[in-house]
């Protein structure tokens, strides 16, 4: 209910104008950040609000959708780039890692770190070692079910804006084309170059929005190929005051680079642009028929959509080293083919390569994805050095993102 609930006061600022109602919403979504938020753009919400200091502890599914439809509100009524910021990363992370890439199956909990999901392998206290983290198309409650399908036509629907004066303002990216006459070719969130086209009737003075997200420091725009020489600083809507004609191209180069982000106490993450990276862990699927006594009896109606169980077929329970001689480095793969899922494994267009260590690290009673080590320092079992290619973290069904670091 917070995330839903989170949206009224801002509703009741846009409707009176009262600056209470302001200050209650960006108050309450202020400590909602600094006491829950999860490295993947959602807050820690098992049921209830769990809290940070774990980052295993996982978000419901209902929550990605809810918490991005608030942010939604929140940008509408303020206009801010951060909450676009906070949209894109809770749904391109938090949404479709909770999600099998056939759309068929979910999680109702899901987390950055989860190296096993199973009938039995809940770590959350709420219902522990139930079927709550399992990749099902039926959990005991079916709200997830409902709500999983909402996250990403809103975020569709949020793309492109229009402002009292007549503005008009590019949001969210993604491949899209817009009413009035402007189309967007790109392959963001893998890729910082967005292009924008218009085709237009006749000239006409459109006062138009570029997003720069926070997280880019050296962002350029290029007007028909010139460089656009006002300053695009990060975390603004840049206006493009001009009058626009059939044929104009505004290409949009945001700077992407690789960066460690630590969870103080926790462990280390790597992030591109708009998205976190994990490593893969590699799996063995199966189709799970065990009717669980918690599901009372509940079966999936559709042959076509199973309950899977999941378990780590391959080492996971790496450090990472996080010396700054050994860079990060970004691997290109071909551009997801037309038609493909650019969410699947298979055909993700980038991956980061990125030094590791094997450590001593087991699942908990040999069921459960393990806290991390304490302070999230490890001590390496050997000294050589071996490389992970990490993959968006939209792309994953078993992941280790949040990594210990290498004493």
């Amino acid at each position: 209910t917070c995330m839903e609930e989170l949206k009224l006061p801002m509703l009741l600022y846009a409707y009176t104008g009262k600056r209470y109602y302001l200050d209650l919403a960006l108050n309450a979504e202020r400590k909602l950040t600094r006491d829950h938020m999860l490295p993947d753009g959602v807050p820690a919400s098992a049921e209830a609000l769990v809290g940070n200091g774990n980052v295993i502890n996982s978000h419901e599914t209902c929550d990605i959708s809810d918490y991005t439809w608030t942010l939604e509100q929140f940008l509408l009524t303020t206009g801010e780039v951060r909450w676009a910021d906070k949209i894109e990363k809770a749904v391109f992370n938090a949404g479709l890692g909770a999600v099998t890439k056939d759309f068929r199956s979910l999680q109702y909990f899901s987390s950055v770190n989860q190296v096993i999901a199973t009938g039995r392998s809940n770590h959350n206290e709420f219902f522990h070692g139930s079927t709550w983290m399992a990749f099902r198309p039926t959990h005991e409650t079916e709200c997830c079910a409902g709500n999983v399908h909402r996250f990403m036509p809103n975020y569709v629907a949020h793309m492109w804006l229009r402002g009292k004066d007549g503005s008009i303002a590019a949001a969210l990216y993604g491949p899209s084309a817009a009413t009035f006459h402007i189309a967007q070719r790109t392959s963001y969130p893998f890729d910082g170059e967005i292009e924008f086209s218009f085709g237009l009737k006749e000239r006409t003075d459109i006062p138009f929005l570029l997003r720069i997200p926070a997280w880019c420091r050296d962002a350029k725009i290029y007007v028909n190929g010139k460089l656009w020489r006002d300053a695009c600083p990060a975390g603004t809507f840049v206006t493009l005051r001009r009058k626009f004609r059939n044929s104009d191209r505004i290409r949009l180069c945001l700077s992407m680079q690789p960066v460690m982000n630590t969870v103080p106490g926790q462990g280390i993450y790597v992030q591109r642009g708009p998205l976190l990276f994990s490593y893969p862990v590699p799996q063995r699927k199966t189709a799970d028929r065990t009717v669980y006594a918690n599901m009372n009896g509940k079966v999936p109606g559709n042959p076509e959509f199973e309950c899977w169980s999941i378990e780590p077929a391959g080492p996971w329970n790496y450090a990472l080293c996080s010396d700054p001689v050994i860079p990060l480095k970004v691997i290109r793969t071909k551009p997801a083919a037309a038609g493909s899922y650019p969410f699947d494994p298979e055909h993700t267009p980038v991956k980061i390569s990125v030094p590791v260590k094997p450590i001593n690290w087991e699942l908990e009673k040999g069921r459960y994805t393990p806290r991390l080590p304490a302070e999230g320092i490890a001590r390496a079992v050997s000294d050589r050095i071996e490389y992970l290619e990490l993959i968006p973290y939209g792309c994953t069904e078993l992941r280790l993102t949040v990594f210990p670091q290498c004493n």
